[in-house]
């Protein structure tokens, strides 16, 4: 403290020896940085100056937070790798407390992360948004950042779709399940393996060869199938809603009486019973080629004046 009518004046020492004032008072915050201060006394900002004091020299120690690992690109819900501490921090007083934080854009909404208070740091899986991290660190009553790095999180894979489901004749060919719509997400890069199965739910099978975006099942199925595709992206694989490929039956002749009669001119009712598979009957005048008459399970002749041969077949 001065005494009464007297102005401690600091002063700053420049390389050259020549002082640049730097204000008064009982105390001066140092804000130049390092270098070599001293003080003065004079009554009046124009009075004599007293001899300087001893120099006080202040050093600025420099304080650097290091860095952290770098950005990285990991699949949908994955797991990244930990963020490493690829540069100590260094300077201050040497000893440093660390906390990690996230943000959703790495610019703004820093916040803390519960536990993260190592030089590394590990994050945790199952990320389905991308993240920015950064580590802040404190020193010397200083806290200082690292750059941030991005850890990016591919989109979620989505399947696409397959053909629809149809229906066949017993033993006949299915056609091609084509690729209603094309799978996306992932890395946007897609492996194919079909899948069948008998009842649509359960006991899937593998189907060889068949890695391409749309299928053609075999010829000549003989009981109804349902179908799946498998894509596999980024190390994930989905399947798409399976198609039911409907195969009828094999058709049995029909069963019933094969003489009907009458006495004199006039019609007569055919009838028979459906046969397994069938849906209906086809009449026809003849034993091969040549429209049908009639379908249904009976059939009402023309009038007829002479012994008549017809033929009837299982239809579906």
């Amino acid at each position: 403290t001065p005494p009464t009518g007297v102005r401690w004046y600091w002063q700053g020492k420049n390389s050259n020896g020549s002082s640049t004032s730097l204000g008064y008072g009982s105390s001066f915050t140092v804000n130049q940085g390092s270098g070599t201060y001293y003080i003065r006394a004079r009554s009046t900002n124009s009075g004599t100056w007293s001899p300087a004091s001893a120099s006080v020299y202040v050093g600025i120690v420099s304080f650097l937070p290091g860095s952290i690992g770098s950005n990285q690109t990991i699949c949908y819900s994955g797991d990244p790798a930990t963020l490493s501490n690829s540069a100590s921090a260094s300077g201050g007083s040497g000893g440093y407390s660390y906390q990690w934080q996230y943000s959703s854009n790495g610019s703004s909404g820093w916040a803390n992360i519960s536990g993260a208070t190592s030089s590394s740091y590990n994050p945790p899986s199952g990320l389905t948004s991308s993240r920015w991290y950064r580590r802040r660190v404190i020193s010397c009553n200083q806290t200082k950042y690292t750059d941030p790095v991005k850890v990016t999180v591919r989109p979620q894979l989505l399947v696409g779709s397959i053909g629809g489901s149809k229906t066949i004749c017993y033993g006949s060919n299915a056609g091609t399940l084509s690729n209603a719509s094309s799978p996306s997400g992932g890395n946007g890069s897609y492996t194919y393996l079909w899948q069948y199965s008998a009842n649509g739910s359960s006991g899937w099978t593998n189907i060889s060869g068949s890695t391409l975006a749309s299928y053609t099942p075999p010829a000549g199925l003989t009981a109804s199938r349902w179908y799946r595709r498998g894509v596999t992206s980024c190390g994930q694989t989905k399947h798409s809603s399976p198609v039911k490929v409907t195969v009828h039956q094999s058709l049995s002749l029909p069963t019933g009486s094969t003489s009907f009669t009458r006495c004199g001119d006039g019609t007569l009712t055919l009838s028979q019973t459906l046969a397994t598979g069938a849906n209906t009957l086809r009449w026809y005048a003849a034993s091969s080629g040549g429209s049908y008459l009639h379908q249904g399970s009976s059939y009402t002749t023309p009038s007829l004046s002479n012994n008549t041969t017809y033929y009837v077949s299982s239809y579906n």
